[in-house]
């Protein structure tokens, strides 16, 4: 038997991986029509952006449970350190969070998003990624 492959989540190199793949899996995901999920997935990838934030400024082996994006962020002292706009895109994310324990919530959002919304949300999720990326580590 092969030993499993040592994950060691407190490099952000590999939060940073796994937010590259769920940006990548959203629009994978918008092309087949299936905008609830492809939201879901810009919100796992902002969600482990900030996971990757957090080890590199704490070097903590453990992570709180993230619930809701903006308090995270607020709870690290990143929220205040990153646009209003950026801000913004958190609150309209936690929604694809919040339904995914609601068929009725989902269907809202599936008819709620079109492709067009679901491509500028990728692209915003994607220009937050790179924000949060570029901040310098917190002295």
């Amino acid at each position: 038997m092969a030993a499993e492959p040592y994950i060691d989540i407190t490099d952000p190199a590999y939060w940073q991986e796994l937010a590259s793949y769920d940006l990548r899996d959203a629009g994978n995901l918008m092309l087949r029509g299936r905008y609830y999920l492809a939201g879901l997935k810009c919100y796992k990838a902002i969600e482990n952006s900030l996971c990757g934030y957090y080890v590199r400024d704490n070097l903590a082996n453990t992570l709180p449970a993230v619930v809701n994006l903006s308090d995270f962020a607020a709870s690290v002292g990143l929220l205040e350190r990153l646009s209003t706009a950026e801000g913004q895109l958190f609150g309209q994310l936690q929604p694809f969070k919040d339904a995914a324990q609601s068929l009725q919530a989902k269907q809202a959002l599936e008819q709620e998003y079109d492709s067009e919304d679901i491509v500028i949300l990728i692209a915003r999720t994607r220009a937050c990624l790179t924000a949060i990326y570029s901040l310098p580590n917190v002295e």
